[in-house]
């Protein structure tokens, strides 16, 4: 059990300008913040479970995160994987071979939390 902190989080009216591969750095820093300031709240009342975290909602197929690395044995990444499905894909939404949703959430995972890398179904989807 644990607390995942927000649910495919986008950027509202710069969600457009996060479609590129550098994708959405301030958006990004403010979502960060805000899991820190939560993640530190829950903290002090609970250091065990493990806290998920979303990055922006394109990062797991079009574009990078721009997350830093948390300093927390139980931080996780909540990621999905139908951003690179077929009908995405195929349907001219993701045109050409994205780096998809896999590739792209290990090597957050790994860059940025020292937790597990966990689908929203509480498992790797």
């Amino acid at each position: 059990m644990g607390y995942d902190l927000f649910n495919e989080p986008n950027a509202g009216s710069q969600t457009a300008t996060c479609a590129n591969p550098i994708g959405c750095p301030q958006f990004e820093a403010v979502l960060q913040h805000f899991y820190d300031h939560v993640r530190s709240a829950i903290r002090t009342v609970d250091p065990h479970h493990m806290v998920c975290t979303n990055r922006q909602f394109l990062f797991n197929a079009l574009s990078a995160s721009n997350f830093t690395h948390v300093e927390d044995p139980d931080v996780g990444l909540s990621w999905h994987d139908y951003a690179c499905s077929p009908a995405f894909v195929s349907g001219g939404v993701l045109p050409g071979d994205p780096d998809c949703v896999d590739q792209r959430a290990t090597r957050d995972g790994q860059r940025a939390a020292a937790g597990s890398d966990m689908g929203a179904g509480g498992g790797n989807e």
